[in-house]
C-alpha cells in the first residue's frame, strides 16, 4: 500500500516556492539567450531565457519595460509577488 498523497493548494505551493527562493537567494543575476519574446498590447514583455541545458519563462512589466535601454541584456530576478518572473533589466 502506498502512502497517501499530500495535496497542496496553489497558494500554499506558491508560498513554499517563494520562501525557498527568498531563503536561498538575495539577488540573482542571470545570463542567457532571450527567445520567444512577445510584447503584449498591455506593454508587458513575455519571453524565455535559456541556455543549452534549461530555460525559464519571464515577464517584464510595462513600467520597467519603458525604463530599460541597455546594449546587452542583463536580466536580474528580484523578489516580488511573482518570484521568478520579474526582471530588472532586459534591453
Amino acid at each position: 500500500m502506498t502512502a497517501p498523497y499530500h495535496i497542496l493548494t496553489v497558494s500554499r505551493l506558491a508560498a513554499l516556492l517563494k520562501e525557498m527562493v527568498e531563503d536561498n537567494f538575495v539577488a540573482v543575476w542571470v545570463e542567457g539567450e532571450i527567445s520567444n519574446l512577445t510584447v503584449a498590447d498591455s506593454g508587458h514583455c513575455y519571453f524565455s531565457l535559456k541556455d543549452p541545458q534549461a530555460q525559464i519563462r519571464g515577464v517584464l512589466f510595462r513600467p520597467q519595460a519603458r525604463k530599460k535601454n541597455a546594449s546587452k541584456p542583463q536580466p536580474r530576478a528580484r523578489d516580488d509577488s511573482h518570484p521568478f518572473a520579474v526582471l530588472e533589466k532586459l534591453m
